[in-house]
């Protein structure tokens, strides 16, 4: 919800003095639970404008789709690979980066309410970490700079490290398979040390069954 009588205003002054910008936004007021927790994504007031390798090259989204304000002419024609992902609106960012950076106006306009049914709080951590994966995957087709590539691949072999040391903690044994076989896969030689606790534990695991 917006809470800003001024937002649309602001946004399209700001805009309209940065005719190169595709799309502005700002940060939001989180609410859980009936409470405001915090601002996101409270970003330095130095830097406003965001190319697409900088919206994509992080660990979640940082502009909130209710403090968006997009220019009407790029919003026809939406690519289907944009419109069928479960980050729709992580995707659209870095569709529309293609036609000018993001302005970060850093004035709260809007608050953005957290609940257990939200699309992203009511996925478990590991469903959460293949998501942010598969946008990665999806952003990583969208960029030709070899440097932007790599930015997305070292993302990905992150959160499968993070994921894999996740499942070691819980000991879950079918996550610890499945994010060991992506992480030889993807990053043998990233920490050589996790990647044999990790079969420690499986065998450990396989015998107490």
């Amino acid at each position: 919800m917006w809470n800003d009588q001024f937002k649309l205003q602001k946004q399209i002054d700001a805009l309209e003095k940065n005719p190169d910008c595709s799309f502005c936004f700002t940060d939001v007021n989180t609410l859980e639970n009936d409470k405001i927790t915090g601002v996101h994504p409270n970003l330095s007031r130095t830097k406003q404008k965001f190319t697409g390798i900088e919206l994509a090259n992080r660990p979640g989204s940082i502009a909130q789709t209710c403090s968006l304000l997009i220019r009407r002419k790029y919003l026809d024609n939406i690519p289907e690979w944009v419109l069928k992902s479960y980050t729709l609106d992580w995707c659209l960012q870095i569709y529309l980066s293609k036609f000018g950076p993001a302005f970060y106006l850093p004035e709260t306009t809007a608050t953005y309410r957290i609940h257990d049914q939200g699309i992203w709080s009511k996925l478990d951590p590991f469903e959460g970490l293949r998501l942010n994966i598969k946008f990665y995957n999806l952003a990583k087709n969208y960029f030709v700079k070899k440097e932007d590539i790599k930015c997305i691949k070292k993302r990905i072999n992150d959160s499968i490290v993070q994921a894999l040391e996740l499942a070691n903690i819980q000991s879950h044994k079918k996550e610890i398979k499945l994010w060991l076989y992506k992480k030889l896969l993807n990053c043998p030689q990233y920490s050589i040390s996790q990647t044999i606790h990790s079969i420690r534990l499986i065998i450990i695991l396989e015998l107490k069954n």
